[in-house]
């Protein structure tokens, strides 16, 4: 792999990286996902770009997608010019991977009413379909959900999958979240 490769793999990572955290800049004003001083420090600092500052915001996310939209480009042409092996791109893959794994999901509010259809059933022993979270209002949360008005409308599928985070969260928000 040539230096200028190297270079670009060390740019690349470093505006997955980036972006991974400018994601937590979005967590709902409602939702404490950590109570680190440090941390909340950090999103409170972020939340005040996302949701103070929308030019700004907009700006970094439309940075961000556009330089790596171009990066993936790149990659696509370095593969074709036969300059990355596939161990190289496997690696970038993973490492690609590990770094947005823990991204905050901040286009996917989904995600939170699949946490709670789930919870609908393991802790409530209810049906998603025949009870919707407002049903649950002593919940906490409820503070940070969308749609919370609506029942499920997922398949039993979705909600069976849907269950395994729920079993291994044992309750806790942050555990089902990851």
């Amino acid at each position: 792999m040539t230096n200028k490769l190297k270079y670009f793999f060390l740019v690349y990572i470093s505006i997955l990286f980036l972006t991974s955290v400018f994601s937590y800049s979005y967590v709902d004003l409602n939702l404490t996902l950590i109570n680190n001083p440090a941390v909340l420090k950090l999103i409170n600092f972020l939340q005040a770009i996302a949701y103070f500052n929308r030019p700004l915001a907009t700006f970094i996310y439309l940075f961000s997608v556009f330089t790596l939209f171009s990066a993936f480009g790149y990659l696509l042409y370095q593969t074709f010019k036969r300059n990355l092996e596939l161990g190289t791109i496997r690696k970038m893959v993973i490492v690609a991977t590990l770094i947005m794994v823990f991204a905050y999901p901040f286009l996917s509010a989904d995600l939170f009413n699949y946490l709670f259809d789930a919870k609908i059933v393991w802790l409530y022993h209810q049906s998603p379909y025949s009870h919707k979270p407002l049903d649950f209002p002593q919940d906490d949360w409820l503070r940070f959900m969308r749609w919370v008005h609506r029942y499920s409308p997922y398949g039993p599928v979705w909600i069976g999958m849907s269950l395994l985070p729920s079993i291994f969260g044992f309750g806790k928000f942050i555990l089902n979240f990851f």
